[in-house]
């Protein structure tokens, strides 16, 4: 039996001898595929961590959105509801993309800054033009007013002037009395049946340089009751105190044909001065 026992033995030591051999060698192969396996594992999880992450982020993002556009004064109230219900719609796959991150928010807030900032500039150069424009037509305003109230005022300074300008030559009257104002009065003027006092100066030939033939400081008298030649009622109506008038008396308003020193139908030259005129 030991003989056969052997041989059994030796029968068998070759067909187990191969597996006996190449068992560390399978040894390390499992080991590197279960390694590799292990690692894909490690792999796939940290990337299941890190979307995790990335959608958490996401999450948190939406909601910080959430909360400044409810409070932003620009963003409507109802654009709100919407936007969540898009997201919510969306689920957190799609957050990310859809959702901005700060630097995307915080650009485009100041695009919408500058952009609220150009549009005030636009109002304010719009309202600052109108002003102008607003001025400038009061501007001319005041001027064509100025103008005009210049021009009036002119107008009655040279009309007032005018009015005391006496004139340059005579000016003639009923029976063909003249008169020609040396200085206009400014006091209260001659009526007719009022009570005057003048100074006067008769001469004959000329005012200057004729002889004088009558003359009084102080002469009172009525206007319009024949108390004077009627050459004196024509020729001083409308005279005023402190004016001094020149008188050319024919004798048909003077003395007829009474010589009085000047001649026989010669007329008579009188200067008069009006002192007074009864109120």
């Amino acid at each position: 039996s030991a003989p056969q026992k052997k041989m059994s033995t030796d029968d068998k030591a070759p067909q187990d001898s191969p597996s006996d051999a190449n068992s560390p060698e399978k040894d390390t192969i499992d080991k590197k595929k279960l390694k590799k396996q292990r690692q894909k594992e490690r792999q796939k999880e940290k990337k299941q961590r890190q979307r995790e992450k990335k959608d958490q982020k996401a999450t948190d993002d939406e909601v910080v959105s959430t909360s400044k556009s409810e409070n932003s004064k620009n963003e409507n109230d109802s654009s709100a509801p919407q936007k969540k219900m898009a997201n919510d719609d969306d689920g957190p796959q799609n957050s990310p993309k859809n959702e901005k991150s700060p630097e995307e928010e915080k650009i485009e807030k100041m695009k919408l800054k500058k952009q609220r900032q150009k549009e005030r500039q636009k109002v304010k150069k719009a309202e600052a033009a109108l002003a102008a424009e607003k001025k400038k037509e009061n501007r001319k305003k005041e001027a064509a007013k100025a103008l005009e109230t210049k021009q009036r005022r002119e107008q009655e300074k040279k009309k007032k002037v005018k009015e005391r300008q006496p004139q340059q030559g005579f000016v003639t009257l009923a029976k063909g009395v003249k008169y020609q104002d040396l200085t206009l009065g400014k006091g209260l003027p001659v009526q007719d049946r009022k009570k005057v006092r003048v100074s006067y100066t008769l001469r004959s030939k000329s005012h200057t340089t004729g002889k004088i033939l009558d003359s009084s400081a102080n002469f009172p008298f009525r206007l319009g009751k024949g108390e004077v030649i009627k050459g004196w009622d024509i020729g001083l109506e409308g005279m005023k105190v402190g004016g001094v008038r020149r008188l050319v008396v024919p004798p048909q308003a003077g003395y007829g044909n009474k010589d009085i020193g000047a001649g026989i139908g010669a007329d008579l030259y009188f200067q008069i001065d009006l002192l007074h005129v009864a109120p």
